[in-house]
């Protein structure tokens, strides 16, 4: 089912499974900025990745000398949320650990999502619990797709991303979808980067600690943006599929990242990995606008 918030100048739609973003519609001129799952490319909206973002090694890890198994970017965005509260302009969703959960990531937690509309913007708030008797260790990440480009009379090479400070930051580069440990030059002294397809072919641009809290999706051709903010996230992953030409692209805030390749993944040791004490709670948002 398709949970609706709508005022009067944007309409957003989000799905119980995986409590997924799958729309956002301008009012003003009835674009929809959401990518629409097209299964042939990517089949997927916004998915929340939860307990882990990106790969671990061989697809396990251990914890306290067993062995788990766990899929990319973790299961919560295959899980079908409960709803907590639905208003006219905000929405909360719940999920929780259960046996199948416990096979994978051994921990008693809640994950609550909820979408907040104010005007033209929508807050994406993350609110993890831990109701273990011990400590969890865990990610979370958020990975919308944006279409790109906004009108079909333009071209993705016809856009741009635009950081709100100038940047001197490295790309942390990964080989089969974990980190190499291999850093390459990318922004130097700049804000801006103009998007080519093949700039992908080596996977996701990862950002460590930018100075920026801000990036948005402009054109060339038109006045047009989607921004997104992402104050406090240490990791930003930008994506899309280089080989299929795809006509969107992803702006992920993490707290969290994928393995490390060279050596094997202890959950505690992970890059990037949160601690979590029992009966406590995390938080952290991130908005989208459109204008």
């Amino acid at each position: 089912m398709v949970r609706e918030l709508e005022n009067e100048f944007v309409k957003v739609g989000i799905k119980d499974l995986g409590a997924e973003l799958c729309s956002f519609i301008n009012k003003e001129n009835f674009v929809e900025h959401m990518w629409q799952a097209d299964s042939t490319i990517w089949g997927r909206h916004a998915p929340v990745l939860f307990p882990f973002v990106g790969q671990v090694k061989e697809g396990k890890y251990s914890y306290n000398n067993i062995e788990y198994h766990v899929s990319q970017h973790g299961f919560a965005r295959d899980a079908v949320f409960e709803i907590v509260e639905q208003k006219s302009d905000c929405v909360s969703f719940k999920t929780s650990f259960n046996e199948e959960t416990l096979k994978k990531f051994p921990f008693k937690f809640e994950l609550i999502i909820t979408y907040t509309l104010t005007n033209r913007t929508v807050e994406i708030k993350y609110t993890v619990n831990n109701i273990d008797d011990k400590p969890i260790w865990f990610s979370i990440g958020a990975h919308p797709g944006f279409n790109c480009p906004f009108s079909a009379n333009d071209s993705f090479n016809d856009y741009f991303l635009e950081l709100n400070t100038l940047e001197n930051s490295d790309r942390l580069e990964i080989e089969n979808g974990l980190l190499s440990g291999k850093l390459s030059t990318f922004l130097q002294n700049e804000s801006k980067i103009n998007l080519q397809h093949h700039l992908f072919e080596q996977d996701a641009i990862i950002f460590e600690e930018l100075k920026s809290s801000e990036i948005s999706i402009k054109s060339t051709k038109n006045d047009h943006f989607v921004k997104v903010n992402f104050h406090n996230w240490p990791y930003l992953g930008i994506w899309t599929k280089p080989n299929a030409n795809a006509p969107y692209v992803c702006i992920e805030p993490w707290y969290g990242i994928t393995a490390e390749g060279c050596k094997d993944t202890v959950l505690q040791e992970k890059k990037g990995i949160l601690s979590l004490d029992t009966n406590n709670t995390f938080t952290c948002s991130y908005t989208i606008e459109v204008g």
